[in-house]
């Protein structure tokens, strides 16, 4: 028997190799369209699985988010309450509501004085002149102010002038009260009824500032703000994750269609 050369024999198995190639190519493609429609079928199923439990995670998002919404609002309405109670507390502790009556009463005392006195001035030859020259100054100003024959010199001095006969009826009733005991008396006790009152507040914000009830209340309500923050970012997150996953169902449901039409496509040529 003849030996077989070292070249024919690579021949041969290379020859040997390539039809199986072929084949194994021939039998894929007979088998292919099957397999990828099995394969996109698997790969929608999954999309479709990933997507249920993104659903799942938004609608807990979700929920979490409304709890951590209602829970604040309702923190707030605690720490409103804390802070009233407090209030009353030291408002009582402290006679802030009497002090407050004792402002209004020394506010209502100087305006009675300075009403009384008003009714004298108005009576005064000098206050009667005052407020007719200052009604004639009203219409010359707004004259002054159109006149383009003025130059800016001149319109700055008569404005200037009219404005001053303007504010003669104050200017008296303000000399007539620095000059009426009655009514600096009144308004020395307003000053001071006013001080004492804003002392007063300033103790009473200090005790609302230290009150446990108030101090839980506000620590609550730092508490669920920062609930809700992560809350709300949570619920972007699943959002996000939810759209994406979304995306990938259609995505892998067209790539199934399409799967499907090859395969059916294969079958007719058959």
């Amino acid at each position: 028997m003849k030996a077989t050369s070292p070249s024919r024999l690579r021949a041969l198995v290379l020859g040997g190799v390539v039809c199986v190639f072929l084949a194994s190519l021939a039998s894929a493609a007979k088998q292919n369209p099957n397999q990828q429609t099995k394969q996109a079928k698997a790969d929608l199923e999954t999309a479709q699985e990933k997507l249920r439990t993104a659903r799942q995670q938004l609608d807990k998002a979700r929920k979490e988010f409304s709890s951590a919404q209602a829970a604040l609002q309702k923190a707030g309405a605690d720490v409103q309450g804390a802070r009233e109670s407090a209030i009353q507390k030291a408002g009582r502790r402290f006679n802030l509501r009497e002090a407050a009556a004792a402002r209004d009463l020394a506010g209502s005392q100087v305006s009675s004085t300075r009403n009384t006195l008003l009714a004298t001035l108005k009576m005064r030859a000098d206050y009667i002149s005052a407020v007719e020259a200052a009604e004639i100054a009203r219409e010359k100003l707004g004259q002054v102010r159109e006149d383009s024959s003025l130059t800016d010199e001149q319109r700055a001095r008569q404005t200037s002038e009219l404005t001053a006969v303007l504010r003669r009826p104050a200017d008296l009733q303000t000399q007539a009260e620095a000059g009426d005991a009655p009514c600096q008396e009144a308004q020395r006790h307003s000053q001071t009824a006013d001080q004492e009152l804003k002392r007063i507040m300033a103790r009473v914000n200090k005790a609302i500032a230290d009150d446990r009830n108030v101090k839980a209340a506000e620590e609550n309500m730092r508490d669920e703000t920062d609930r809700l923050n992560k809350a709300r970012e949570a619920l972007t997150r699943e959002e996000r994750q939810f759209n994406a996953a979304q995306s990938t169902v259609n995505r892998e449901q067209q790539q199934y269609q399409q799967a499907q039409a090859q395969e059916k496509k294969k079958k007719n040529k058959k």
